[in-house]
């Protein structure tokens, strides 16, 4: 058997070493488009596929940085002005584009604009730092390649996404590893959809490089500047020091039994629950609501959080007297405020023992293409920026009472297996989770993720998809309609329908988790729930990208026009 395994790999990297040096013909006569070529990689980029003779149009924030690289370079590079944030400049851009690409196409579109800063720990930071960084290293990417893909699918290009080794592992707080996780989660996404249409999609993951965006000097004016921006309370828990000691890494490895002692440790339970008070985000319905009465019978004090008035009074029927609701639009900062107000009156000096950000939504799902950057925006302001708003919010209580952070993401936030921002969303989570788990243990509360598999709730009724996917088709534009074809909505939804499990799978799966983690003296970091994230999605997180691709391409519905 050891024989066989140790051939076939054999095989498969001389076969990758052979093909990896087959070259497109006719590069002279092709179109490649970067984006941040003032200096660092996409400058460097530019420079050496003029080199090879590429008809390079470069993309660069400043003239300044414009006029450099033109100067040293030949007269068929040409440059453009382009803030990768500003959608009227992304547009601008486009049509530049396409007036030099014309009937041709672009061969290649490189996102390789980006930002690293601020990155401090999370409880520095705000709400804007985060989104600051989104808007470029996530959002742009998304506007440029959704302006620019009838172009590059006309060549039958490429798309290349800088994502980073940060992408894969959550090392520092703030919005990059966040940004590069929803790097990942596109570029999947895009490479599986773009496949039928002869358009391949890559992914860089660098470690670190020296160009001008990760000068030390860069870093320790916007760790220095966070620091000054936070309050008394965080610069006394932190100390003075912990500026200097900020820029090491100190990596420790245990070596136990790591499966007996796991097993022993999850039996013990926190004393004085009842004691205890617990902010539940999403409790109009499925998870949110299943756990609110869960922990109500436990005897815990449950503050929910619902979005209708309805939804609240149905829930208060439902439980004691003990547990009282109030109304919560996450994506609204003022909302938000008011209700750590409301929640700060409840707990006193007692501080919150838990805080569960449950809520959540996973429309629109659609192919890429179909939609907007406005539209991946929707999803994140919920499932993303909500989650970062409220817990930033409420991290002060959590931290006087030692408590618990639970965030609820998914198998999705594992491994892209469906278009538009709701994986983009849950990879987020994922990464400000796991930064935040770090950041937080030297305070003694614990972070933990849930990661559910398929379940049916008000939030996955088909109604819902085939609504907004109907919606979706409606808008848009005719050759996509003649791309996909008139089919495509249908056998969509049916491949939808193929994520669900064949058996029934309870509610409590995921609420038994979200307790264990609340109530637990030693909780997990990540708790899989149901049989098919167990051993379904979360194997397959581990496989190479292109043994998923190949998964992927078994049930998902081929356009009509594709290759």
């Amino acid at each position: 058997m050891w024989l066989y395994l140790a051939v076939l790999l054999g095989l498969y990297y001389f076969l990758r070493w052979y093909r990896e040096r087959q070259v497109v013909s006719h590069l002279r006569d092709k179109f490649v488009f970067i984006t941040g070529c003032d200096s660092g990689f996409g400058n460097q980029l530019a420079r050496q596929l003029d080199l090879k003779g590429l008809r390079v149009l470069a993309a660069c924030l400043t003239e300044q940085g414009a006029e450099q690289l033109r100067n040293q370079t030949s007269d068929r590079l040409q440059t453009v002005i382009l803030d990768v944030t500003k959608t009227e400049s992304v547009a601008a851009a486009t049509e530049w584009v396409k007036e030099r690409v014309g009937d041709r196409g672009l061969w290649g579109l490189v996102n390789n604009a980006g930002i690293c800063t601020p990155m401090a720990p999370n409880q520095w930071l705000t709400k804007q730092d985060f989104v600051k960084i989104l808007e470029v290293n996530l959002l742009g990417v998304i506007d440029v390649t959704l302006s620019l893909l009838p172009l590059v699918r006309k060549a039958r290009g490429r798309v290349v996404n800088v994502s980073s080794v940060m992408g894969r592992m959550a090392v520092f707080g703030g919005g990059y590893s966040m940004s590069k996780y929803g790097v990942e989660a596109f570029s999947d996404s895009l490479r599986r959809e773009l496949s039928y249409f002869g358009v391949k999609v890559a992914v860089i993951e660098p470690g670190y490089f020296l160009t001008d965006l990760t000068q030390e000097e860069v870093y320790h004016e916007n760790l220095q500047t966070s620091w000054d921006h936070a309050s008394p309370e965080i610069q006394e828990l932190y100390g003075d020091n912990f500026l200097a000691d900020s820029m090491w890494l100190y990596l420790v490895v245990l070596v136990v039994l790591y499966y007996l002692l796991r097993w022993y440790r999850e039996r013990q339970v926190v004393s004085h629950l009842e004691d205890k008070f617990v902010f539940i985000t999403g409790c109009d319905s499925g998870f949110g609501n299943r756990l609110a009465r869960q922990l109500d019978q436990r005897g815990l004090r449950v503050l929910a959080a619902c979005l209708t008035e309805q939804g609240a009074e149905q829930l208060r029927n439902q439980t004691s007297d003990r547990l009282q609701t109030v109304i919560l639009d996450i994506t609204k900062t003022e909302n938000v405020t008011a209700t750590t107000n409301w929640v700060k009156e409840r707990v006193g000096d007692r501080g919150l023992w838990g805080l569960v950000n449950n809520a959540g939504i996973c429309t629109p799902t659609a192919p890429n293409e179909w939609l907007t950057k406005q539209d991946f925006v929707k999803v994140l302001d919920v499932n993303l920026l909500g989650v970062i708003d409220v817990t930033l919010s409420l991290l002060s209580l959590v931290r006087k009472a030692r408590g618990r952070v639970v965030n609820v993401s998914s198998v999705l936030g594992r491994v892209s297996l469906s278009p538009a921002g709701y994986c983009i969303s849950k990879y987020g989570v994922e990464a400000f989770s796991d930064s935040l788990r770090r950041e937080l243990s030297y305070f003694g509360v614990k972070v933990a993720m849930i990661e559910p598999g398929y379940f049916v709730t008000n939030m996955t009724q088909d109604e819902g998809f085939i609504g907004y996917l109907q919606a979706l088709w409606n808008r848009a534009s005719p050759e996509l309609k003649e791309l996909y074809g008139e089919n495509f909505p249908a056998d969509f939804l049916k491949t939808l329908s193929l994520l669900k499990p064949r058996w029934t799978q309870n509610l409590s799966l995921v609420t038994d988790c979200m307790e264990h983690a609340l109530t637990a003296c030693h909780p997990r970091t990540r708790y899989s729930a149901g049989w098919d994230a167990k051993f379904i999605y979360l194997p397959m997180s581990y496989l190479p990208s292109f043994l998923v691709d190949l998964i992927v391409y078994c049930y998902y519905p081929q356009p009509a026009k594709a290759l």
